[in-house]
């Protein structure tokens, strides 16, 4: 056989593709097998973060943003230094070092900022809470026959948060924000979401006659499993004796305990007369769940019949009278009226003398020394009230509303973040907060809250009111001038609508406007009078108004008058009652 006889002739080795090489040192440096083990691991580890540190024991959102943030800049710096390992020659250089560097230089900053933001919405101070357990206590639903007993469910509602809301280490949500879930579709877990609670208390009233059955649930909104669950069949008469049994049963499910003290104190204010306590909750069904919400006139004058006829009934129910003060103080702040304010403090006054015990009235009570300039008088009773009511939002609105109003706002803050924390739909607590932030000079955390506000309620007048007074400060004139539009169109006569309408055409320099609507300093100030500013400032001082220090020296209205002798004197006051004011009031709660 010659030479080469019997033998194929072979092909040309084939050239590797580039597709090729790439996938050859995707397996050499073993980098798919790392992609999937993170993607797997990094899953696990998102998932159990977000359901048992955040959806259980409600860490903040950030938790989850921060966790991604490490997960991926972790997963980009392995790949990187995976790829360009294993080098044929050592390099002096090497440019993988460095890109891990700037990955992790990165993933820092952006954690660092997250954790920035791990404080309340809009990077407010934060608020300690140190509860061992939450709860919302969500509407009972009427199942009564003619389906008419929608105050009496409500009152049950109202009754049992009381009782919750006295033991300190609970964190219990307010009736006016779980009154939104009345009838709602929305499940358990995203009502607990939005209110922030661990837990759901369900129920259904069925009222007959004299019978009442009441069906009660207590419901894990993480697992939607039930922790606990009764149902009751009594006479109308053992409707007390009901919202003890039910109270205790959370308490003791929650593993907290109601003291005796309060289980004695909420008892002695228990009516003997069930008409009488029918007539009261029906006042307050229609200014907490009517009045409040939709400011109507009739829903008003309906919730002063019923208190009227709790009156005729038992004219020393001081609970009664609390109500009232309660409605009027609603009204006056819709109003304005010198005689809606009147109203709040003879019932106000009232309520106290007859029951000086409860929080309540002494809220009301401090608040009628605060009113009549009695300022020591009034944080006195103020204490009080916090003593006996720790978690009652309208205790901490109440007192943070008049450090509010004293110029004390890094006091009132905190006070006013834990009251949005047990009531985050009452939208009262979230305009007076964004004042302020305003008062501090910090107009983006202002407008957050504002904002919140507003999206809760995009009708009500004092959303539009103050975001719009936040527009002109933050010269967004357009966007102002479309509230106030909006404002007088639902309610033209509310009482800022006039000065704020003047502010704006004072911060356009439209000179002849503004003057014809109002000539108060601000308007004068923003026109850049100075002369006039000052004059004016003076005789509003004179007739009592009162323009605290940090109002003064943020306020973008008076950024003209800064450096004009007169003005500085002003400030120099201001700072030294502020310091007073600071030194007595700032460290009481």
């Amino acid at each position: 056989m010659g030479p080469g006889k019997g033998r194929f002739p072979t092909a040309p080795k084939a050239r590797p593709t580039a597709l090729g090489e790439f996938l050859a040192k995707l397996r050499r440096k073993r980098i798919i097998e790392i992609l999937t083990g993170f993607v797997g691991g990094g899953w696990l580890v998102y998932e159990i973060i977000h359901w048992v540190l955040v959806e259980h024991y409600r860490f903040p959102e950030k938790l989850l943003d921060i966790t991604l943030i490490i997960l991926v800049s972790t997963l980009f710096a392995t790949l990187i230094w995976r790829w360009f390992s294993d080098r044929a020659k050592p390099q002096r250089f090497r440019p993988e070092l460095l890109a891990v560097v700037l990955i992790f230089l990165v993933a820092t900053v952006l954690v660092f900022n997250q954790v920035r933001h791990l404080k309340s919405p809009g990077g407010g101070p934060d608020v300690i809470s140190r509860w061992k357990n939450s709860v919302a206590v969500l509407p009972f639903v009427d199942m009564s026959p003619q389906k008419d007993q929608e105050y009496f469910c409500d009152g049950m509602t109202e009754e049992i948060i009381t009782q919750l809301s006295r033991i300190e280490e609970l964190k219990v949500i307010s009736r006016t924000s779980v009154v939104r879930y009345r009838d709602t579709q929305k499940s358990i877990r995203e009502i607990a979401g939005e209110l922030g609670v661990a837990n759901i208390l369900e129920g259904s009233i069925r009222k007959e006659n004299d019978l009442i059955r009441v069906s009660a649930q207590l419901i894990d909104a993480a697992s939607g499993f039930h922790i606990w669950a009764d149902k009751y069949d009594r006479k109308l008469s053992g409707v007390f004796a009901i919202q003890d049994e039910i109270s205790q049963a959370i308490a003791t499910a929650l593993k907290v305990r109601i003291s005796s003290e309060a289980i004695k104190a909420l008892k002695s204010r228990r009516p003997d007369d069930m008409k009488l306590y029918e007539a009261y909750l029906q006042g307050m069904y229609f200014i907490n769940s009517r009045y409040v919400v939709t400011y109507r006139e009739e829903d008003f004058i309906k919730a002063l019949d019923y208190f009227n006829e709790a009156r005729e009934i038992d004219p020393n129910y001081a609970l009664t009278y609390l109500g009232l003060a309660w409605a009027y103080w609603h009204k006056y702040s819709l109003t304005y009226y010198q005689e809606d304010l009147n109203q709040v403090v003879r019932y106000g006054e009232k309520a106290y003398q007859l029951d000086p015990s409860y929080s309540g009235n002494n809220l009301a009570k401090g608040f009628n020394h605060f009113l009549s300039g009695q300022y020591d008088q009034a944080f006195e009773k103020y204490r009080i009230a916090f003593r006996e009511g720790p978690n009652s939002h309208m205790v901490l609105t109440g007192i943070a509303y008049s450090l509010s109003e004293l110029g004390l706002f890094e006091t009132a803050i905190p006070l006013f973040l834990k009251s949005i924390e047990l009531a985050p739909f009452y939208i009262f607590s979230r305009t007076i907060l964004a004042t302020c932030y305003r008062g501090l000079g910090e107009f983006e955390k202002s407008e957050l809250y504002l904002k919140e506000a507003f999206n809760l309620n995009p009708r009500n007048p004092f959303c539009l009111g103050h975001l719009a007074k936040h527009m002109i400060q933050v010269g967004r004139y357009d966007e102002a001038e479309k509230l106030l539009k909006e404002l007088e169109s639902i309610e033209p006569s509310f009482w800022v609508l006039t000065e704020y309408k003047a502010q704006l055409h004072a911060a356009r320099g439209e000179k002849e406007e503004a003057l014809s609507l109002n000539k108060s300093a601000v308007v004068y100030a923003l026109l850049g009078l100075k002369e006039e500013a000052l004059q004016a400032m003076q005789k509003e001082i004179k007739e009592g108004v009162f323009y605290p220090y940090l109002r003064l020296i943020n306020d973008p209205a008076f950024l003209k008058l800064r450096g004009e002798p007169q003005f500085e004197i002003i400030v120099s006051r201001a700072k030294k009652v502020h310091e007073t004011f600071l030194k007595k009031y700032g460290h009481y709660f």
